[in-house]
């Protein structure tokens, strides 16, 4: 069906309908072909993570690291050297010799140190010198922008440098996003960033990486209507956060989560610490993953357990009882109960083994149909 145009309609309406039009031809010349999707351009422990052309969430609560994850992601996408792992966490490039333009525009760190050091900070992951230009790396702050005249800004910069720059694979930075609008509760201040960043995937190659901060009131609900506008439009949420024990208290071990991936099948989370001398992100030793687990489980450790069945087993109980005995004792889930019992058994007594501990141990027998734990001390 031929659309026709009336000359006679006003400019508004005959500009959109020529964009329909347009956007009908096109999509009648892709679907002719095979669909080749895109290669991701960053990789997050060997998965696909960030691709071309998309909107991408880094988020977190205020003070869990998160500008930290954009600069390792901002060093891995502007490493030297094609070979060079410009961090420890686990981001790579699909294809290292491949070179890209970073812009990072960042709205809440002071000019005279924070945000310098943070770019300092890309830089020497990214394998150059403190006095080295780097030509694909850009920065400005809007800091000293007003904050009603800051959407316009980032409009206009944007535009301005896509075209000066045409064709060249660009990642932008905006750290945080809810600062680029006048109101980032604002249904029309939000629609209107959102369809602009839209737009600029859609006609360039641009990717945005946006950090946001979380709602204060808990959950992993990024902040305003601005956060929710970017969940609906992004490719992958990020989430980061401190893990914490069984008070709630805050522990040095940080998770970082994908929350959504268009793309790949959901991963698993991945566990990191803060290096306050070298001032990035490092994976976290094993050592750690496990006293943060038990942290958070402090009411029924290995060790808790143990002693209260020492105590209390005296003779051999079915499964179901014992289950029973460690929750009410416990207050915590059967499936935490359970969870614990065999993890005493399996870790809990190769570990006393290792150690040539001859204490107390449980170990659990099958009678018939049923399964029997009782505790035993080794000759």
């Amino acid at each position: 069906m031929q659309i026709q145009v009336n000359t006679s309609m006003d400019p508004d309406s005959l500009q959109t309908l020529m964009l329909l039009r347009n956007s009908r031809e096109r999509l009648r010349e892709r679907v002719k072909g095979e669909i080749i999707f895109a290669k991701p351009l960053l990789l997050f422990q060997e998965r696909g993570i960030i691709y071309p052309n998309t909107i991408n969430i880094i988020q977190g609560k205020t003070g869990v690291h998160k500008s930290r994850l954009v600069e390792a992601i901002c060093a891995t996408l502007l490493a030297r050297e094609p070979g060079h792992s410009p961090n420890s966490i686990g981001f790579s490039r699909v294809e290292p010799a491949q070179r890209f333009r970073v812009l990072y525009v960042d709205t809440e760190r002071n000019e005279r140190d924070q945000f310098p050091f943070a770019l300092q900070q890309i830089k020497r992951m990214a394998g150059f010198g403190m006095g080295d230009e780097v030509p694909e790396f850009d920065f400005f702050s809007l800091i000293q922008v007003p904050r009603l005249r800051r959407y316009q800004a980032l409009e206009l910069y944007l535009t301005l440098d896509l075209e000066r720059v045409p064709g060249v694979e660009t990642v932008v930075v905006l750290d945080v996003i809810t600062d680029c609008v006048a109101n980032f509760n604002n249904p029309d201040d939000s629609m209107l960033l959102l369809d602009f960043l839209n737009q600029q995937i859609s006609h360039h190659n641009i990717t945005f990486v946006c950090v946001i901060h979380e709602n204060p009131a808990g959950g992993d609900k990024p902040r305003g209507h601005v956060g929710t506008e970017l969940m609906n439009k992004s490719s992958s949420q990020v989430q980061i956060a401190f893990e914490q024990d069984s008070k709630r208290k805050e522990t040095e071990l940080i998770k970082v989560t994908t929350l959504k991936n268009r793309v790949m099948a959901k991963q698993p989370p991945v566990y990191m610490r803060f290096d306050a001398d070298r001032h990035e992100l490092v994976l976290a030793e094993e050592e750690l993953i496990r006293q943060g687990e038990d942290d958070r489980r402090t009411k029924l450790s290995q060790g808790t357990l143990l002693s209260f069945l020492s105590v209390n087993l005296k003779e051999p109980i079915a499964s179901g009882d014992l289950l029973s005995l460690v929750m009410d004792e416990f207050d915590c889930s059967r499936t935490t109960a359970l969870a614990r019992v065999k993890e005493l058994l399996q870790e809990g007594n190769r570990q006393l083994i290792s150690a040539n501990v001859t204490g107390p141990r449980l170990e659990k027998q099958r009678r018939g149909r049923n399964e029997f734990y009782s505790i035993v001390i080794p000759n």
